[in-house]
């Protein structure tokens, strides 16, 4: 098989067939759109890749705020330092910390934070290291702008999903708490009439 290297005019065709075609995604999620901004930490070793990403997938959705990084070590120093993102995508093979290692660090932070690896170095091998590791996803690089509504998809499921666990567990805390004082509260007896 043909390996064919990311250059500069794949990103400007890439850009252009964006600019060029009807944005299929947007239009059918339109309707199911979050309150809230989905923000995107992404962390790619090649400058120019990783910014060219962050364009593409805050175009090909609304809602997608996108943070990017060179290295994996400054994106673990951002989530230290409390910046909110609600997921993180990242490269495998990077000087530094490797994906893996990375999602590692994330893990040890957030265990269901989505995480989702987006790399050009795609194996089996790789997928299931990642996936054991912890990773929501896992998604090889490919040439063309249906990669980023691809990724832009996986990105708003697992963000998605991940804030309906969250409401769900917020609820089950509500509830049980709920519970908790109405059975520390005395019972209410009526006087009967007659007894």
């Amino acid at each position: 098989a043909a390996v064919r290297k990311w250059n500069n005019q794949d990103s400007r065709d890439n850009l252009d067939s964006l600019n060029n075609r009807d944005n299929r995604f947007q239009s059918a999620h339109r309707d199911t759109a979050m309150a809230a901004p989905i923000r995107v930490l992404h962390v790619d070793d090649d400058p120019e890749f990783v910014d060219l990403a962050a364009t593409l997938l805050e175009r090909v959705h609304d809602d997608v705020t996108v943070t990017t990084e060179t290295a994996a070590s400054a994106a673990v120093a951002r989530l230290d330092d409390g910046e909110p993102v609600d997921c993180v995508v990242s490269d495998y093979d990077m000087l530094g910390l490797d994906g893996i290692e990375f999602l590692e660090r994330v893990r040890e932070r957030d265990q269901e934070l989505p995480f989702l690896l987006f790399t050009g170095k795609g194996s089996e091998a790789v997928a299931g290291e990642a996936i054991s590791a912890g990773a929501t996803d896992y998604l090889q690089k490919d040439i063309g702008p249906d990669q980023y509504e691809l990724l832009a998809n996986r990105v708003v499921n697992a963000v998605e999903q991940y804030r309906a666990q969250r409401r769900a567990a917020a609820s089950r805390r509500r509830y049980s708490a709920m519970f908790e004082h109405a059975t520390d509260a005395t019972p209410f007896e009526p006087d009967v009439p007659g007894e």
